[in-house]
């Protein structure tokens, strides 16, 4: 068994994730809790309704918008695009590791990066974990980049996600200057 989420690496709607299982009926005995009689009869077309197998009731992933997606791009495109977002990831956990204020606090071998900013003179988590969380709220807030945060084995940090194909590295730079001049900002207000 394994699933499939088009949605983030390939840019189609959430609705073309996929859930493939061996057992025919694994998804009816998961998701067919009862009580949807209003939903789902018992005629002679039963054996043809998802519904009682879907997660999403009588939504089924949308094989359409990935297919056209598909087409329009085609193998070399989605290639060339996945390519981009995994150079683009290590562009970023590189400008990261080179900025003495920032830490890569969890792994990044896909498109997710945590990181912290982390000046030299705090090492308490519970600061440092408000100062991030801060930082994301107050970027936001300003009109900046929107972007979470995320904890990691107790340490909460800024989380980037590269999903879209046309981010570039100077995109990624002045997301990370952003998060040094407030996260700066957000230090001499404490001070």
């Amino acid at each position: 068994s394994f699933s499939w989420d088009a949605h983030k690496l390939m840019g189609v709607p959430l609705t073309t994730a996929a859930i493939l299982v061996k057992q025919d009926d694994a998804l009816t005995e998961c998701c067919g809790g009862g009580g949807s009689n209003y939903l789902f009869h018992a005629d002679q077309y039963a054996h043809l309704n998802l519904g009682p197998a879907s997660l999403q009731c009588g939504r089924r992933a949308d094989a359409l918008k990935v297919w056209l997606s598909w087409k329009d791009l085609g193998n070399e495109g989605y290639a060339q695009q996945v390519d981009h977002l995994q150079e683009l990831r290590q562009y970023c956990v590189e400008q990261i590791n080179t900025n003495p204020n920032f830490e890569k606090i969890a792994p990044a071998p896909y498109l997710n990066v945590l990181f912290q900013f982390k000046p030299d003179h705090i090492s308490d988590e519970s600061i440092l974990a408000k100062l991030n969380i801060s930082i994301c709220q107050t970027m936001a807030h300003n009109g900046g980049p929107f972007v979470d945060y995320a904890s990691y084995h107790g340490r909460t940090g800024i989380r980037l996600i590269l999903a879209n194909e046309l981010t570039t590295a100077d995109d990624i730079d002045r997301f990370l200057q952003h998060c040094n001049a407030t996260g700066n900002k957000l230090l001499t207000e404490m001070l």
